[in-house]
């Protein structure tokens, strides 16, 4: 297995890690590393013109928050790989109306960027996106958008994000930002995971668990924790006890919408390494319609 976080990133690395939540700022020298680590070309070429309309709103009660220390690295990552590649263009908006039907048809896939709380109250709102997903369009979520709308300990505010996601986070996090642990691939022929080139990797970031069994009835397992060589700081739920998955990245249609969702991003350094870049573009092009991929659940592939 191979560290995913090169020594060379050195003391910005350490700093985004240790600064966690205390909202590390966004300097030139990771714009710079984010330059250099985008995709230069689209993983395929586009269909048509593609646009990914990319929010980062985070709620606390009522109250917009700042939000994960990557939430700036994530939208400028983002924008940096729809400018060097071509394969979509990236619209930034914390405006809840833009989740309008009239807004949304403008859109081939939208995007929660480290999303949190209950950023969706409306049910026109809701019924928006339900519609827009299950019509056709696609949804990439990155890291909390697990803990947007349906948060420990509220699993009821909107049953459907949960379902069309893959799951609920339980409000505990078996890895916290500072650990390290081991990831495998779990789908080493899926076009999205052929920049890992089969292999493993070390990394160091935070995870949340899902709190529902069987998650490989639920969706494709793209990346999991590597159980054998990795082991938790704080005490997993029982039902992850029991099972000992910990699923990272996966995909799965929704009615006819495409989700791709990865649990990695919580420190900033995710964002600018470019084999984790390659993976989200791949994952952000099935998510448009451009890139073909099997969905079926991971317990029922032959």
């Amino acid at each position: 297995m191979k560290r995913i976080i090169p020594v060379c990133l050195g003391a910005v690395l350490c700093a985004s890690v240790a600064l966690g939540q205390r909202r590390a700022q966004f300097t030139p020298e990771q714009m710079k590393l984010i330059e250099e680590a985008v995709p230069k070309k689209a993983v395929v070429k586009p269909k048509k013109p593609r646009r990914l309309l990319v929010t980062s709103l985070c709620m606390s009660g009522d109250k917009i928050i700042p939000g994960h220390p990557s939430i700036q690295p994530g939208k400028y990552a983002l924008q940096q790989m729809a400018k060097s590649t071509g394969a979509f263009e990236v619209v930034l908006s914390d405006d809840v109306e833009m989740f309008r039907p009239e807004k949304l048809k403008e859109f081939d896939a939208i995007c929660f960027n480290n999303t949190q709380g209950v950023i969706i109250r409306d049910p026109a709102l809701q019924d928006s996106i339900y519609k827009f997903i299950t019509g056709g369009g696609g949804f990439v979520g990155f890291h909390a958008a697990v803990a947007t709308i349906n948060q420990y300990p509220k699993f009821d505010v909107w049953p459907w994000y949960s379902e069309m996601l893959g799951g609920t986070e339980s409000g505990g996090h078996p890895w916290m930002p500072r650990d390290s642990f081991f990831i495998k691939v779990d789908d080493p022929k899926s076009p999205l995971t052929a920049a890992f080139k089969g292999q493993g990797f070390e990394i160091v970031d935070e995870v949340f668990q899902l709190q529902e069994p069987n998650l490989r009835d639920r969706f494709r397992v793209l990346l999991s924790i590597d159980m054998e060589k990795s082991k938790p700081s704080r005490p997993p739920l029982p039902i992850r006890q029991k099972d000992n998955d910990f699923p990272l990245t996966w995909i799965r249609t929704e009615g006819k919408g495409r989700v791709f969702y990865s649990g990695l991003g919580h420190n900033p350094h995710i964002f600018w390494h470019p084999v984790l870049l390659e993976h989200f573009l791949a994952g952000i092009q099935y998510a448009l319609g451009d890139l073909e991929a099997d969905a079926t659940p991971s317990s029922k592939i032959r």
